[in-house]
């Protein structure tokens, strides 16, 4: 490795150590979270504020991120045609359902939440633009893994570490490829407290104009309120929704 790309690496791993931190971290703190001697740190800390991407508070001398990176994110997600072309369609979700509707984008072996309708009920699940997770304990992830074949699946497993966040995580690959194919057979996703204990979830794949997936949605809220019932009165809700976008998408 050159040491520009050492260099990049190590201010990479000291951004993504502040933000994991609350936005608030000392040199001290931030030295032993990167593994990197505090004369390192703080020669990179002070590159990264010349470029505007860091700044020191004042009160405690802790480091922060500055709104530049967000700028940065937004500008990419501005250029996101989806975004745009979902969002009516997620307020219709959520004005039927009453509950929280996601869109997300795939991004290597995660999903990133790129857009949010909000519940109106006051009990409500928490997430946020930006949030990133797992794919194969989302419904969302697993609608979008469910459009690859099982070669592909099963290459997916093998970089992954799964962890069973709740009892109810799918974690050895055969119960999950056979929850893959019930997916492929219906079009329709479930999480059933699998990331999150108490939260069920509905979600489906979506495509562009040449079939290729470009996203999920989801409708997620409280086991107590996403009953089966309620789910299965949901599900044609979010297939006509599917369609409408992939058709706005342009995909005939």
């Amino acid at each position: 490795m050159s040491d520009s790309v050492q260099s990049l690496a190590r201010a990479s791993s000291i951004l993504e150590a502040i933000a994991k931190n609350n936005n608030h971290i000392s040199i001290t703190e931030l030295s032993k979270v990167v593994d990197l001697h505090k004369s390192t740190v703080h020669r990179l800390l002070k590159s990264l504020i010349e470029l505007g991407y860091v700044r020191q508070n004042t009160n405690d001398s802790h480091y922060e991120l500055t709104v530049k990176l967000f700028e940065l994110g937004a500008s990419v997600i501005r250029q996101n045609d989806l975004i745009a072309t979902a969002r009516p369609y997620l307020e219709k979700l959520s004005v039927l359902s009453g509950e929280v509707v996601h869109l997300v984008i795939p991004d290597q072996t995660d999903i990133i939440y790129v857009d949010k309708v909000e519940s109106t009920h006051t009990l409500r699940m928490h997430s946020y633009i930006g949030k990133r997770s797992p794919m194969y304990c989302t419904a969302v992830g697993k609608a979008i893994l469910a459009t690859q074949s099982d070669d592909a699946v099963r290459n997916f497993w093998t970089q992954i570490s799964p962890v069973k966040h709740t009892p109810y995580t799918i974690v050895d690959i055969e119960s999950f490829l056979q929850e893959i194919e019930q997916i492929r057979s219906k079009g329709i996703s479930y999480d059933n407290e699998e990331h999150e204990t108490e939260i069920r979830c509905i979600g489906t794949a979506l495509t562009n104009y040449s079939g290729t997936v470009v996203g999920a949605i989801s409708i997620s809220g409280p086991k107590q309120r996403m009953s089966d019932d309620v789910l299965n009165k949901l599900i044609p809700e979010l297939l006509e929704v599917k369609q409408a976008i992939s058709k706005a998408m342009g995909k005939l």
